[in-house]
C-alpha cells in the first residue's frame, strides 16, 4: 500500500506542476480545474501515505483509527474535486454547500487521525511523556470538536462557547492559548523522542558495557572469561576483539535477555534469532 500510494503522489505533483505551467500560460477555466484536481489527489494521496506509515508501523491499538483516516482523506478528495468540476452551475447552491460542509468534515478527520498517528508514533519511556501525550490529544479532540461543530452549523459553536465560558472575548483568549500550546508541545514531541533515545542508548546499551564472554584462546586453547571490545588472553597475552550486536525490535525496545516471544513496548512479534534462549546443559 505505501509503494502504491508513494507513485501516485509522486505522479499526481508531477501532473500538477504540468498543469501549473499550463494553466499560466493559457488562463484556461479546464486547465485550471485539472490543476486543482491534481493538487487535491496529490494532498489526498500524501496524507494516505502518512496514514498507511503509521498503520503499518505505529500503535497497534490505532490501526483502526488509521484504516478511518484514509476513508476519510478519499472521501474527502471525492468531494472537493466534485466540488470543483460542478463550481461553474452545474450544481445548485444548496447542493454545493452541503458537498463543502462533508468534505471539510471528512478532511477534518483525516487531519486529525494525522495527527494522532503522529502522536503515539513515537516511543519515549520517560514517565510524564504519555501525559504529555494525552493532553495534546485531549487538545486535538477539542479542536475537532469546534471544527466539526463550526462546519456543521455556526450557532452551535456560538452556542458552546457562551454555555462554557460565558463571554465570547474568554473563549477566544483560553483558544488561543490552548493554540499555542498544542503547537508548542507537538514540535516538541520530536526533540524530546532524540533525547530520550540517546539517553536510552547510554543507559541499557550492550555495546556500552563490559560483559562477561566465555571463550577459548585460539592460539593456546585456554578456556577463560574476557570482557567485550578489546581484551588479552590471561595466559599468553594474545589480543582478541569481541564484537557482539544489540537485538534489538524494530521500535528500538533492546531485547538483551530477553525470552518472550513479542515486543512488550510495541507488541510486536519476536524473531527466533533477536531472542535470548537459555543453552542446554
Amino acid at each position: 500500500m505505501r509503494v502504491v500510494l508513494l507513485w501516485a503522489m509522486l505522479i499526481a505533483y508531477g501532473f500538477a506542476a504540468l498543469l501549473g505551467v499550463v494553466s499560466a500560460l493559457s488562463f484556461d477555466q479546464a486547465a485550471f480545474q485539472l490543476l486543482a484536481t491534481s493538487l487535491i489527489l496529490a494532498g489526498a494521496f500524501s496524507v494516505g501515505l502518512l496514514l498507511a506509515l503509521f498503520l503499518e508501523r505505529g500503535h497497534r491499538g490505532l490501526r483502526w483509527l488509521m484504516a478511518l483516516g484514509l476513508v476519510f482523506s478519499g472521501l474527502a478528495a471525492m468531494g472537493w474535486i466534485v466540488l470543483t468540476w460542478g463550481s461553474s452551475g452545474a450544481l445548485t447552491s444548496d447542493a454545493a454547500e452541503f458537498i463543502a460542509r462533508s468534505s471539510s468534515a471528512f478532511t477534518f478527520g483525516s487531519i486529525w487521525t494525522l495527527y494522532v498517528g503522529y502522536c503515539f508514533a513515537f516511543k519515549i519511556l520517560f514517565p510524564w511523556y504519555r501525559i504529555l501525550v494525552w493532553c495534546l490529544f485531549a487538545c486535538s479532540m477539542w479542536f475537532l470538536f469546534l471544527l466539526e461543530t463550526l462546519v456543521i452549523d455556526e450557532d452551535i459553536t456560538e452556542f458552546i462557547a457562551e454555555t462554557i465560558f460565558g463571554d465570547d472575548d474568554i473563549f477566544l483568549r483560553v483558544t488561543v492559548a490552548l493554540i499555542v500550546l498544542f503547537v508548542t508541545g507537538s514540535l516538541a514531541l520530536p526533540i524530546i523522542w532524540l533525547i530520550s533515545r540517546s539517553v536510552q542508548a547510554s543507559d541499557d546499551s550492550v555495546l556500552g558495557k563490559r560483559i562477561e564472554i566465555e571463550l577459548t584462546c585460539p592460539r593456546c586453547g585456554f578456556a577463560q572469561e574476557l570482557p567485550t571490545k578489546t581484551a588479552h588472553c590471561k595466559q599468553c597475552r594474545l589480543e582478541i576483539r569481541i564484537k557482539i550486536e544489540e537485538p534489538r525490535c524494530v521500535c528500538g525496545f533492546l531485547l538483551y535477555r530477553f525470552e518472550g516471544e513479542s515486543c512488550p513496548e510495541c507488541g510486536r512479534e519476536v524473531p527466533a534469532s533477536k531472542r535470548w534462549t537459555s543453552l542446554p546443559t
